[in-house]
């Protein structure tokens, strides 16, 4: 499990891929499993721009993992529930998706 973070603004919704794209391939064997989450990220698509997780993720994130070497069939997901804090500031939707990225 990649849990990201981002460390600017700059890079919100797409820091998790320098790190995906320049190791994760390469230091998985065939067959091993990524799972990230990028909740800033995602909470902020959620709020505006997408109302359904799986198309939001289909649509800003298969393009990236594939890149990163991913084969598109080798991406499958999970929609768990969610319960963030009421107070949480940057993901308020009652869904969160955990990806399961499996190398060729």
């Amino acid at each position: 499990l990649y849990d990201t973070y981002p460390l600017s603004e700059a890079e919100w919704h797409t820091h998790q891929f320098d790190f995906i794209g320049a190791h994760a391939c390469r230091l998985l064997k065939p067959g091993g499993v990524l799972s990230y989450c990028n909740l800033t990220s995602w909470g902020d698509f959620l709020k505006g721009k997408y109302d359904n997780i799986e198309t939001m993720f289909k649509e800003t994130q298969i393009s990236h993992l594939e890149k990163a070497g991913f084969k598109k069939e080798n991406v499958s997901w999970e929609v768990i529930t969610n319960q963030p804090p009421k107070d949480c500031k940057y993901y308020q939707f009652p869904l969160m998706l955990a990806p399961k990225c499996i190398k060729a």
